[in-house]
């Protein structure tokens, strides 16, 4: 058993391709599509995602990539980025050695073939995206248990 976790989430989302995730399911794979006008929503998505400022000592920043921490909008775009990115690479998961793979925003749980070394698996799970950086935590093998979502499994 071993834990990834993905560091500083929300601040490495990659807006630009997240925005298209969801455009080519709207436009191109869900049926009936939005009556709004693809250019339109695209806009309107770009608005609400990249137009982000923070207030940081006493300082106004604009964010350039990725979005807020503390925004009510951040944990969708997240969502929906790392459905496509496990989507995208369910098929090198096996490859790797993992065989059970479940996720709560930013943790995984994941059981892997004893035979995977975890390290070079979360090495593997980094080099997939060069936004995103996995982090990881092994089970206790005194104890056959690990720390996942403050629960010991």
């Amino acid at each position: 058993m071993v834990s990834f976790n993905i560091s500083s989430l929300y601040t490495n989302i990659p807006l630009n391709e997240t925005i298209e995730i969801i455009l080519k399911y709207l436009y191109d794979e869900n049926t009936p599509r939005p009556s709004m006008d693809r250019k339109d929503f695209k806009k309107l998505l770009e608005f609400t995602t990249k137009n982000s400022h923070f207030l940081f000592d006493g300082k106004m920043y604009d964010q350039i990539d990725g979005v807020s921490m503390g925004s009510p909008l951040s944990p969708l775009p997240a969502e929906i980025f790392l459905q496509g990115f496990e989507k995208k690479h369910l098929e090198l998961f096996d490859l790797m050695g993992i065989g059970y793979w479940k996720r709560y925003v930013d943790d995984t749980f994941v059981l892997l073939d004893p035979k995977a070394d975890p390290d070079d698996v979360c090495n593997r799970l980094s080099l997939c995206h060069p936004s995103i950086k996995f982090t990881v935590d092994k089970e206790n093998l005194e104890s056959n248990s690990i720390p996942f979502l403050d629960a010991l499994v």
